[in-house]
């Protein structure tokens, strides 16, 4: 009777944890409703001590119908480019090693990180872009992003500037919000 009512209780804390582990991981995917942070927010939108990360984007997978998400999760048969920059905000008002994500659209560049160019851009406009960027780097070097599998285009393009911009990749040239690093970024999917 004795061993019952123990394996009773233990099944009954076992179904309990699982329901709380079933109940957090639906209370996080909840975190992340908001979806296509893509859309620019306008020019005059920049707040005071931004930082802005410039990367052109190679892709392969497929254009999205909203231009709010660019890509999807979809294999092109092609690849596609992209030159985007993206708005850090200040130090003091976020976490290191954190992507700041809005909680509303369009977020606010003070406290969070936004988009500011975002455009699809031909692979001639690409090499273009990324020598001009090489020209006006400091270090003349570019750093390469392959990001992880099963990850949202937004993810990486926003995880890849925090990266850059929380490692100091090139310091001198971060210090300066209008001055900012430009690496090219290849995004598989």
């Amino acid at each position: 009777m004795r061993f019952q009512r123990t394996r009773a209780v233990a099944l009954g804390l076992a179904f309990r944890k699982i329901c709380l582990a079933g109940i957090a991981v639906a209370g996080l995917t909840g975190c992340s409703s908001i979806k296509g942070f893509l859309v620019p927010v306008p020019s005059d939108y920049d707040a005071p001590g931004t930082t802005h990360v410039e990367m052109v984007v190679a892709t392969t997978r497929t254009r999205a119908a909203s231009p709010a998400v660019m890509f999807s999760g979809g294999r092109a048969p092609e690849p596609s480019y992209a030159d985007m920059i993206v708005s850090i905000p200040p130090d003091a008002n976020r976490k290191i090693g954190q992507v700041q994500w809005p909680q509303q659209l369009p977020g606010d560049p003070a406290v969070d990180f936004v988009t500011l160019k975002a455009d699809v851009i031909s692979k001639d406009q690409a090499i273009a872009a990324f020598s001009r960027l090489l020209r006006q780097s400091h270090k003349k070097e570019a750093l390469v992003f392959v990001h992880g599998f099963n990850q949202r285009y937004e993810d990486a393009v926003y995880r890849f500037a925090q990266i850059l911009h929380d490692s100091g990749a090139d310091a001198d040239v971060l210090r300066s919000r209008r001055s900012p690093f430009w690496p090219i970024r290849w995004a598989t999917g």
